[in-house]
């Protein structure tokens, strides 16, 4: 103990554990830093590859996104080529085409057969 102008003067008070007694104030300091560290690390480890993984699954559902699009791209592609190399017929004499995008498609035709249908 040390004496400053007549006081007494002591060290503050310090809760001693009955570990502290086995192991030693410093052992024991030492083991908690070296569990705090692995803690630490094994954390940031796990971070990292985690993140990979879930960078790489976006990724990856981000590709099948897009090749998807594509196919549906070119399969309508597909039928609009059909539909234009392979224009639909008249099957009878009464059937108008009521597509306007046709390039058979009769305006006048087709008012005369709805106007036929209405009566």
């Amino acid at each position: 103990m040390s004496t400053s102008q007549g006081v007494n003067v002591s060290t503050p008070y310090l809760p001693t554990f009955a570990h502290d007694r086995v192991l030693g104030d410093r052992s024991l300091t030492d083991h908690i830093q070296v569990l705090r560290w692995s803690a630490l690390v094994a954390g940031i480890f796990y971070g990292f590859s985690h993140q990979r993984t879930v960078t790489a699954r976006s990724q990856e559902a981000h590709v099948q996104k897009e090749w998807k699009n594509k196919e549906d791209l070119i399969q309508k592609a597909k039928l609009e080529w059909k539909k234009k190399q392979n224009p639909q017929p008249f099957t009878k004499s009464g059937d108008v085409i009521s597509d306007p995008d046709d390039k058979n498609f009769d305006l006048e035709a087709y008012l005369t057969k709805m106007a036929a249908d209405e009566k």
